[in-house]
């Protein structure tokens, strides 16, 4: 299966880093410029048919000046929301060591214009977050080694400081959140995005990435798991399923009602799921002369708060009035 973020107005970038095609964005128009001739590998590779494969040696990279990026990318200058998540796979040939550095991902000229810094040093990977011109917080997630794939999604918050990785290794099969507060808000600057390297330029990564994704907001980790299983969006976003049974009958014992609502509605399974039942028996048959049964039964949970645009519950059904008959309880009918 593939993913597919033609939909998705949250998506603001796609680069699949494909045969033929290193530079394009397959969402939106944020064209890169290769430096140094970025190799293609059509052998190891985690999505499509290709992915880059970056020489330290050779000093190759990617980049896109601030001014080029599409209206809503996140992060470029002016932008006051500061929701950023990246996703991409990575495979490091080497891993920096102490003293040492390479990037992923940055919008980062060191010591003059600073916003974030995604790469690796010293064995970890590192995300490092601007809060001045000059002035970052660095953060060392978690380690790393060379000749794995790796899935990354790094989350930013750059209004209510959130700084997550979650990181999946594709050989050990185990998946991990790392989170870190940094102390200020984040700096949005002007300097170039740049892939594979530092925007001075150096930090040259030694090693393959393949179908990074950039969006302009705060990705559960439902979404970024369904990227990572080339199944993104997540089917389906919204489900109703309703049924509606009356039965009415006055024959001996006199009079019998059966009524039966079943409601189901869920959003992006398992956030929220609601079912609900409601149930009314009536009937009168001779002495004491009238029973009623009545229940109403509803589960709800949710695991982490619902969206917006999430309906309501219960939702009414428009169809449903209610009728009375003389010396009769009253039964609701749809019409």
């Amino acid at each position: 299966m593939a993913n597919d973020f033609s939909t998705d107005p949250r998506c603001k970038a796609l680069w699949r880093f494909e045969s033929g095609a290193l530079t394009a964005d397959s969402k939106g128009a944020n064209t890169l410029t290769a430096h140094n001739a970025p190799a293609e590998d059509t052998i190891d590779y985690r999505e499509g048919a290709c992915c880059v494969d970056l020489e330290t040696d050779a000093s190759q990279y990617f980049s896109i000046a601030d001014g080029s990026l599409d209206a809503g990318f996140p992060l470029k200058s002016g932008d006051a929301t500061k929701k950023f998540t990246l996703c991409c796979w990575f495979k490091l040939e080497t891993v920096p060591g102490a003293s040492q550095w390479a990037n992923i991902y940055s919008k980062w000229l060191w010591q003059t214009d600073l916003t974030i810094e995604i790469g690796f040093t010293g064995g970890y990977l590192r995300v490092n977050w601007g809060y001045s011109a000059s002035g970052g917080e660095f953060w060392d997630a978690c380690p790393v080694q060379a000749g794995r794939w790796y899935h990354l999604a790094v989350v930013i918050d750059g209004v209510n400081r959130v700084r997550k990785v979650r990181l999946h290794d594709a050989t050990a099969g185990t998946v991990a959140n790392y989170s870190n507060t940094p102390s200020n808000q984040l700096r949005v600057g002007a300097a170039d995005t740049t892939i594979g390297a530092l925007a001075n330029p150096g930090n040259y990564l030694d090693g393959k990435l393949d179908e990074m994704v950039i969006f302009n907001d705060i990705l559960p980790d439902t979404e970024i798991d369904a990227i990572r299983n080339g199944v993104f969006p997540l089917p389906p976003k919204l489900k109703v399923f309703q049924a509606v049974a009356q039965a009415e009958y006055q024959v001996p014992p006199l009079l019998k009602a059966t009524q039966n609502l079943t409601q189901v509605e869920y959003s992006i399974p398992p956030l929220i799921k609601v079912p609900q039942i409601i149930g009314q028996v009536e009937y009168r048959q001779f002495d004491p002369g009238l029973y009623v049964k009545q229940f109403i039964v509803q589960v709800e949970y949710q695991e982490i708060p619902p969206l917006a645009y999430r309906r309501k519950f219960p939702v009414p059904d428009a169809r449903t009035a209610w009728q009375s008959q003389a010396g009769r309880r009253q039964f609701p009918v749809v019409q």
